[in-house]
């Protein structure tokens, strides 16, 4: 993956779109106004799906008798960390070295059927519910011991600062760079072709890494396949 910061982008988008010299800097207006334009794109992106998702791993201790843990940067959440899109692995350790994953059970079945299942006096299942701002998970059966959990999840980091790291996927900075190029000329009422088209040709090879190839059967039979651009992994992932 491409690691930049937004700052960087913003530059490099001034520049390529020929409103200021290739060895000229942005003055300081206008790499506040490049940020704000900067975070829009992404969020375009994302209404489109063609936004990644970033995995993180998050290390911490269960509270004895305590079941339910808010998510979120508030300063009241038990797990202080940004809110999860997505929870891709939650377990814990117990026994000094020994992982044991706790079962992603849905909220309808966790509530109907699996707490009047399961009697183990260990923590074998979780449920997210992904309220906002803050989420919740909710452990069961309640937690005996402070045991330490490792909470892997993934998140849409968008609104960024000018200095935060950008972890992006193959051809991402590229688009960036380029779209906000375009974006910076229609503010300044400048129609660069060349800008525009290699915005567009940036923003056509994202949309075929993200889009999923139609696969011919017959009945219950596959019929073919191939791969797709998994934009998580940054590589390619079967299609079946």
């Amino acid at each position: 993956m491409a690691l930049t910061t937004a700052r960087d982008l913003i530059i490099e988008a001034y520049r390529v779109s020929g409103l200021i010299d290739l060895i000229e800097v942005p003055e300081a207006n206008e790499i506040t106004i490049g940020l704000s334009q900067f975070n829009q794109l992404i969020d375009s992106l994302d209404l489109d799906s063609l936004w990644p998702y970033t995995k993180k791993l998050h290390k911490g201790n269960f509270v004895i008798g305590q079941k339910d843990y808010t998510i979120g940067l508030d300063p009241s959440d038990d797990i202080q960390i940004r809110r999860p899109d997505t929870i891709n692995n939650f377990g814990f350790i117990i026994g000094g070295n020994t992982f044991r994953p706790l079962n992603n059970v849905g909220m309808v079945d966790y509530q109907n059927s699996y707490k009047t299942e399961n009697l183990s006096t260990l923590p074998q299942a979780y449920t997210y519910y992904p309220d906002f701002p803050s989420s919740r998970i909710e452990v069961f059966p309640t937690p005996n011991s402070n045991y330490e959990y490792t909470l892997q999840y993934s998140v849409k980091l968008k609104d960024y600062t000018l200095n935060e790291n950008l972890e992006l996927p193959s051809g991402y900075a590229s688009y960036l760079t380029w779209g906000l190029a375009e974006v910076l000329c229609d503010m300044q009422g400048s129609n660069n072709v060349l800008v525009k088209t290699r915005a567009a040709k940036y923003l056509e090879a994202i949309r075929k890494m993200n889009v999923e190839p139609i696969t011919m059967g017959y009945g219950n039979l596959p019929m073919g396949g191939g791969l797709t651009w998994d934009v998580i992994a940054d590589g390619y992932k079967d299609s079946y």
